[in-house]
């Protein structure tokens, strides 16, 4: 009996080796993290609105001073950053 017919099926291609992976640029990392940080804004702004603790719905204490400041500052920062990455022509 021939050996082959044995072990045939444990006779397999490697996978190839994986190919270089492009990494985004220091622009698009820098748009994503802007826009990371515009969703962390406003999310923040948006959990206040939804239970009633913010200072857009009217009589606000000093904790929702503080959070509806964060979620601006966020949103804020992530705009910055989106307007100061450099833009590139799409080809």
């Amino acid at each position: 009996m021939d050996q082959r017919e044995k072990t045939a099926v444990l006779e397999r291609n490697s996978p190839p080796a994986p190919q270089h992976v492009a990494q985004p640029s220091g622009d698009d990392a820098r748009r994503a993290h802007g826009i990371r940080d515009l969703v962390g804004g406003a999310t923040l702004i948006g959990i206040g609105l939804l239970f009633g603790g913010s200072i857009f719905t009217g009589n606000p204490s000093a904790l929702d001073w503080m959070f509806d400041g964060l979620g601006v500052f966020w949103i804020a920062k992530g705009v910055y950053q989106i307007a100061t990455a450099k833009s590139t022509a799409s080809v």
